[in-house]
């Protein structure tokens, strides 16, 4: 009778040393999950140099689950190692999960890549439902769906400490309002009274619209055709201080 895993899962990782976007998801990942159950998790790190097929098959041996963010580094560096992973963990009857990150905007070799995993995976996670439905589309995979649940991927920026005037606009309050009335497309007869602008960029430049204390006339002269939709339109508020 074999003996019950040691851990509830094990990651697989390139190590800290990997400094990739999904490298550090999958150590910022494993860190969190041991934090909320201490002693479960385990890892493994798989690179050139190390994670050879013994000490992966006694890792994947070791843990109930075993989970993937594919590629695991940067494509090419470590393709086989976690592929070979995947396979030892569906021979020794473990649980497998990836973690897709996008599908249709890879290059087509990319793809070719990653079609063992998929292959391999017993669930696939998702963070996007138009990653979801590209996969879908596909005319080899698209059967791989069913096996996809979809997770909501939380904001990954901290606030900041405090919230300071930068030194320009704290030495020279109307600087900023004097920048703005000499690009090429601002508004001439922008009121005195004016507080706040909203800044509305177009590829060829920025356009300014009085959207406070001005006059009709003022307010006129600052509109024009926009090149892009309303919704494509970013608009940044900005109040100046005369």
């Amino acid at each position: 009778m074999s003996a019950e895993p040691e851990y509830r899962v094990l990651f697989l990782g390139a190590g800290p040393q990997m400094q990739c976007g999904v490298g550090q998801f999958t150590r910022l990942l494993h860190e969190n999950s041991e934090k909320l159950d201490p002693g479960t998790t385990t890892s493994l790190t798989l690179t050139r140099d190390e994670g050879g097929i013994a000490e992966i098959w006694r890792a994947v041996g070791s843990a109930q689950s075993v989970v993937c963010n594919f590629p695991i580094v940067a494509w090419k560096r470590v393709m086989f190692a976690p592929l070979l992973a995947l396979a030892i963990a569906r021979l020794r009857r473990r649980r497998t999960v990836l973690i897709q990150h996008e599908w249709a905007g890879l290059h087509w070799l990319r793809r070719i890549t990653y079609m063992p995993a998929l292959v391999l995976a017993d669930r696939i996670v998702m963070f996007s439902p138009l990653v979801q439905h590209e996969l879908a589309e596909d005319r080899y995979l698209g059967w791989a769906v069913k096996k996809i649940v979809l997770a909501p991927l939380p904001p990954n920026l901290a606030a900041p400490p405090g919230i300071v005037d930068s030194k320009f606009v704290a030495s020279s309050p109307s600087a900023l309002a004097r920048s703005f009335a000499s690009w090429p497309h601002a508004p001439q007869a922008l009121a005195p009274s004016t507080r706040h602008w909203t800044v509305c960029p177009t590829p060829a430049s920025a356009r300014l619209a009085a959207s406070s204390s001005t006059s009709a006339a003022s307010r006129q002269a600052a509109k024009g055709p926009s090149p892009l939709p309303n919704h494509q339109r970013v608009r940044c508020t900005w109040a100046a201080v005369a």
